[in-house]
């Protein structure tokens, strides 16, 4: 990357938290095309993923259901939620997409480590 970071920071057990302080969720997707080019090579070099987080990328492959989990727990914890935008279905189409592709990688990813 060319440019430093200011909404990326390391949290007290280490892992890093991503603080999205622009315009939400919806902004990311007008912006794909511009990072998608770093996103998937980025993925794809990588094999190691938490257990819970491979966990819950495949219940929410496994339930098709990405779009409206994220819906419920945004009603749940934004209090703004109600006079704040969603995602229009063809940004929750490629959220499920998105999710089943990080699927697929981990599926190739343990295929890996099972063939060594």
């Amino acid at each position: 990357m060319h440019r430093a970071t200011s909404n990326l920071h390391r949290a007290p057990n280490g892992g890093l938290v991503f603080i999205d302080n622009e315009a939400g969720l919806v902004h990311g997707y007008r912006l794909l095309s511009m990072w998608d080019k770093y996103n998937e090579p980025l993925l794809r070099s990588v094999c190691i993923f938490r257990e819970a987080t491979a966990q819950r990328v495949w219940e929410l492959h496994r339930l098709q259901n990405a779009a409206s989990e994220l819906l419920r727990l945004y009603r749940t914890h934004e209090p703004l939620s109600g006079r704040l935008g969603f995602l229009s279905e063809q940004q929750a189409q490629l959220l499920q997409g998105r999710i089943d592709f990080v699927h697929k990688h981990i599926l190739h990813c343990k295929a890996m480590a099972t063939s060594l």
